[in-house]
């Protein structure tokens, strides 16, 4: 049993890729109102697919099950998408041929987040992305979810410290070079950046966490960053934020920009662009 808004699709998606010449309409809508595991079952019993299409429907099953969980909790404190929103079936049947030759369990659960976020959200994953989820492997997608716990926003642009200090005490130096070649994190030559305090104010966002810097005159908060490309900001979604680490980074920002007045806060509610946070800083 699936969510609505997922049913449509893969509606959609068995009409589309298994719509055979000799397969009646009749027969396809009665396929669609199956279980898509039966679906599997009944199409390569009919000969409509091969073993190999077989392989693809089953994994990719497993796949759309833990998407359904995902989208569920999702969904629980909301209403579920509106009977005309519109999905970009394309992406849905090239996800389908890459999902398909996923087996290992712990890349299904990435990939199911993936689903449920392009449900929850029509165009949240680009086909570029797909691309790289498919040759990504187990070690990376876990090097990249614990780099995720430790991005941070500036303006809507995520960031990553690299300060040597930091790295050596998270030991995540090596872990930047890996998410280099997966095109995740820009690989700067210059990695020391001055981030302007306009109107004597400057916002960094890290997890549920703001770090608010005051300045009299116009100044420049001195970070060592390097920033998140737009896929790996597609994927950052999936991280959960590591407190600890953001506690250590904004107490370095702090050390390391003196003549700045640095506070750091936890955000308890937000809406849209606008949020309140508590008034006694944690730094």
């Amino acid at each position: 049993s699936i969510q609505p808004a997922l049913s449509t699709v893969f509606g959609a998606l068995v009409a589309n890729l298994f719509l055979k010449s000799n397969t009646s309409k009749e027969e396809i809508e009665r396929l669609k109102q199956a279980k898509f595991s039966e679906i599997a079952d009944r199409l390569l019993e009919d000969g409509h697919i091969t073993h190999l299409e077989y392989y693809k429907c089953r994994n990719f099953n497993k796949i759309a099950q833990k998407a359904d969980d995902v989208y569920r909790k999702q969904n629980a404190p909301r209403e579920s998408h509106s009977s005309d929103t519109t999905f970009t079936l394309d992406w849905f049947v090239r996800f389908f041929e890459d999902a398909g030759n996923i087996s290992d369990e712990q890349m299904q659960e990435l990939w199911a987040k993936v689903l449920a976020g392009e449900i929850d959200h029509p165009g949240t994953f680009s086909l570029r992305a797909l691309d790289v989820l498919r040759n990504l492997s187990r070690e990376e997608a876990e090097i990249l979810q614990t780099l995720g716990a430790y991005a941070f926003t500036i303006a809507d642009t995520p960031y990553i410290c690299i300060n040597e200090d930091l790295k050596s005490q998270y030991n995540y130096s090596h872990k930047l070079f890996a998410m280099y070649d997966c095109g995740f994190i820009e690989n700067n030559i210059a990695s020391h950046y001055d981030v302007p305090v306009e109107n004597g104010t400057a916002v960094l966002r890290a997890g549920s966490y703001i770090a608010i810097t005051h300045c009299q005159t116009p100044g420049k908060l001195s970070i060592d960053m390097q920033r998140f490309t737009k896929i790996g900001k597609e994927f950052l979604r999936f991280a959960t934020p590591d407190n600890e680490y953001i506690l250590s980074f904004f107490n370095l920002l702090k050390q390391s920009n003196p003549t700045l007045s640095l506070s750091a806060h936890r955000i308890v509610q937000e809406s849209g662009d606008t949020f309140t946070y508590e008034v006694d800083s944690i730094i």
